[in-house]
């Protein structure tokens, strides 16, 4: 039997990593609106295609209210995020992680993405919108855990 010795393990001071990611945090992301180029990541056409897919032929997603049915909303919302796990979404994903996310907010690699992403549909009737929302509310948005807070710059 042999006995394997341990590699010498020399962990990065958890203060030196806090403080970087702390000010990544409040200065890349904290409520930033980011622009990236979405000819290279379309998110918003890949979400289109798949609430299509699901039956409901939305050329816009300003009119997701007018195509989807209100009750339907909630259902098509968790089918998104299920889909996110597929792999030509998440191929999309990882290298906008690896291009835009981590140069952007100065990450150290490894970076994990979690699997599943949220997706919030904002309709004109949500409570929340203001008197200023309008039928871009409606917009589905993928909430990137990762790189929360980006759009596309079209």
């Amino acid at each position: 039997m042999s006995v394997q010795t341990a590699a010498e393990f020399e962990p990065i001071q958890a203060n030196d990593i806090d403080a970087e990611l702390e000010r990544s945090l409040t200065n890349e992301w904290d409520a930033q609106i980011m622009t990236y180029p979405n000819e290279r990541f379309p998110f918003n056409e890949w979400i289109r295609g798949r609430i299509n897919l699901m039956g409901y032929q939305v050329e816009d997603l300003s009119y997701f209210h007018e195509v989807v049915p209100e009750k339907d909303t909630y259902r098509v919302t968790k089918q998104l995020c299920a889909d996110t796990n597929l792999p030509e979404f998440r191929r999309m994903l990882n290298r906008f992680v690896r291009e835009v996310v981590v140069p952007k907010g100065k990450l150290r690699k490894p970076v994990a993405v979690q699997r599943f992403m949220n997706v919030r549909i904002m309709l004109p009737t949500t409570p929340s919108c203001s008197s200023r929302c309008t039928r871009a509310c409606c917009m589905a948005t993928a909430l990137l855990r990762a790189a929360y807070g980006c759009h596309s710059s079209t």
